[in-house]
C-alpha cells in the first residue's frame, strides 16, 4: 500500500511552465546521484577511477611480497608513481584468498592507440609533427613505429603488414583528450579528400577526360594522417588482452618496489567459496517516466544472500509495517527477513550496514550494470 501523504510532497516538486507542461523543479547539487544526463557529459572520463578509493569493503593492498589469489574483479585506477611522482592510469585487482581473505594489488599497463599514415615513406615527418605538437601541449606521449596487420589490405593474407605509429600515455584521460584532437584532424582530411574527388570528377567531365588538373600543392604533415585504430577499446579489456589477465582464475601476485608480477597458476582449478548477493531497487516515478532523483524515493530493495532473503522498506512510502514472510516459488521456499524503516535515508543506511557486515564477494543487480551506481 502507497501512503497517500507522498503524493501530496511529490506534486510540491512540481511547476507549470508557461506553456502549461508539468515541469520538475531544479533541485540537483553535487552530491546528488548520477543521471543518464550526467553519463553524456562525462563518458570519456568513465573508464577512469578516483585516485584512491577510501572505502570501508575495499580490502588491504599488498604491498611488498608474494600472494595466492583467485581474481574476482577489475577496473581502472589512477596512482601515483612513487619513483616518477607521475599520476599514471593502472588496472586495480581484487583477489580472494583459499581461506577467504582479501587483498588488492595495482598493474601499471599505459593505454594506447595507433595511428595510420598516408604511406609508409611519412612515418618520420608525421612522427616529428606529433612530438612538437604534443610537447607544446604538455602531453607526454611515447611515440613508436610498430608493424600490424592490416585486414584492409587486399592481399594481407600473403604476409604484408602495414607499418603505423603507436602512441601510448600515461593516463587514460591524456589518451582521450588526444584522440579527440587527432580524431577532429583525420575527419578534415577525409573530407578534403571527398572534395578533391568531387573537383577531379568535375574537371575530367568538362575537359574531355583529361586530369591534368593535378597542381601539386604544399601538403603539411597533418594531412598525411589518414586514420586512428584500436583508440575505443576500453582500458580494462586493453589489459585483460595485452597481459592476458582474466577474472575467475589463480595468479601468483608479486609484489616489490611497486611493481607487480602476475602468474597464472593453471594448476589450480577450484574456486574458494563466495558470497553472491543479489539485490533489486524499487523507486517511485511519475507515469510514463523514468525515476528521478530530484523528486523520485527509494520504495524498498530486496536482496539474496546464502538463500535468505532481506526486504527493506521505506515506510514514508509503504503505508504499514510488513511483517515477515516466506516466498514460495514452484517447489522452492525462501524465508524472508522484513527491515520497516522510517524513511529512504534510514533504509540506504540499514542495507549499506548488512553489506559491510557480510562483505560479499560477487554483487548481483538487476538492471544495475550500467550505468554504475553509488554508494551512500
Amino acid at each position: 500500500m502507497v501512503n497517500p501523504d507522498w503524493k501530496k510532497r511529490t506534486e510540491k516538486n512540481k511547476y507549470k511552465n508557461d506553456k502549461g507542461k508539468w515541469k520538475q523543479k531544479e533541485n540537483r547539487d553535487s552530491n546528488r546521484p548520477w543521471t543518464p544526463k550526467d553519463g553524456k557529459k562525462n563518458k570519456d572520463k568513465a573508464d577512469e577511477e578516483p585516485e584512491e578509493i577510501q572505502d570501508p569493503l575495499s580490502p588491504p593492498r599488498l604491498e611488498n611480497g608474494i600472494k595466492v589469489g583467485w581474481l574476482t574483479n577489475i577496473h581502472p585506477h589512477t596512482w601515483n608513481d612513487p619513483e616518477s611522482g607521475q599520476k599514471k592510469t593502472c588496472l586495480e585487482m581484487y583477489f580472494l584468498q583459499e581461506d577467504g581473505a582479501t587483498f588488492r594489488a595495482s598493474l601499471p599497463f599505459a593505454p594506447y592507440f595507433y595511428v595510420l599514415v598516408k604511406e609508409d615513406k611519412n612515418l618520420l615527418e608525421v612522427e616529428g609533427y606529433l612530438r612538437r605538437k604534443f610537447e607544446r601541449q604538455n602531453h607526454q606521449v611515447e611515440i613508436e613505429r610498430v608493424e600490424k596487420d592490416d585486414l584492409d589490405i587486399r592481399n594481407h593474407l600473403s604476409g604484408l603488414r602495414r607499418m603505423c605509429l603507436k602512441l601510448s600515455f600515461l593516463t587514460v584521460n591524456t589518451l582521450v583528450g588526444v584522440r579527440n584532437d587527432l580524431a577532429g584532424i583525420v575527419k578534415r582530411n577525409k573530407d578534403k579528400v571527398a572534395d578533391v574527388f568531387d573537383d577531379s570528377l568535375v574537371s575530367q567531365m568538362t575537359s574531355g577526360g583529361s586530369s591534368s588538373s593535378s597542381v601539386r600543392r604544399g601538403v603539411s604533415p597533418e594531412q598525411l594522417i589518414t586514420e586512428l585504430r584500436e583508440y575505443d577499446v576500453p582500458y580494462y579489456v586493453r589489459v585483460s588482452i595485452d597481459m592476458g589477465v582474466r577474472v575467475a582464475n589463480w595468479y601468483d601476485v608479486s609484489v616489490s618496489g611497486g611493481h607487480v608480477t602476475l602468474t597464472h597458476r593453471k594448476d589450480l582449478v577450484g574456486r574458494p567459496d563466495v558470497r553472491v548477493l543479489a539485490f533489486d531497487i524499487e523507486t517511485t516515478k511519475l507515469p510514463l517516466k523514468f525515476p528521478d532523483p530530484a523528486i523520485d524515493q527509494i520504495m524498498m530493495i530486496s536482496y539474496m544472500l546464502d538463500g535468505q532473503g532481506y526486504l527493506i522498506v521505506n515506510r514514508e512510502i509503504v503505508s504499514e509495517d510488513i511483517p515477515d514472510f516466506d516466498y514460495k516459488y514452484k517447489d522452492t521456499t525462501v524465508p524472508f527477513t522484513m527491515r520497516n524503516e522510517k524513511d529512504e535515508k534510514a533504509l540506504l543506511t540499514r542495507f549499506y550496514s548488512h553489506v559491510r557486515q557480510v562483505k560479499p564477494t560477487i554483487f548481483v543487480t538487476f538492471n544495475g550494470g550500467a550505468p554504475r551506481y553509488s554508494r551512500p
